[in-house]
């Protein structure tokens, strides 16, 4: 969908899922990646929801991306 780069930061690659067509995957990543920098950067404690929360929307990406992807031959 995107192409990853290392020398990006999330939010730049963020930028890059919110110029396509489907806002889906950034509506997803956007409070996700929030929360990932508040416990990161933020030295806060990850409590359990708080893996439920990226488990969950892990899982939704992944079957979402299955359902879209294409077979190649």
């Amino acid at each position: 969908m995107i192409e990853y780069d290392p020398a990006r930061t999330n939010w730049e690659h963020l930028q890059q899922l919110r110029a396509l067509p489907e806002g889906v995957y950034y509506q997803t990543l956007a409070p996700l990646t929030l929360r990932f920098d508040l416990l990161w950067y933020g030295g806060r404690t990850a409590e359990p929801s708080d893996y439920q929360q990226f488990d969950e929307a892990f899982n939704q990406l992944r079957q979402r991306l299955s359902h879209n992807a294409r077979a190649s031959a």
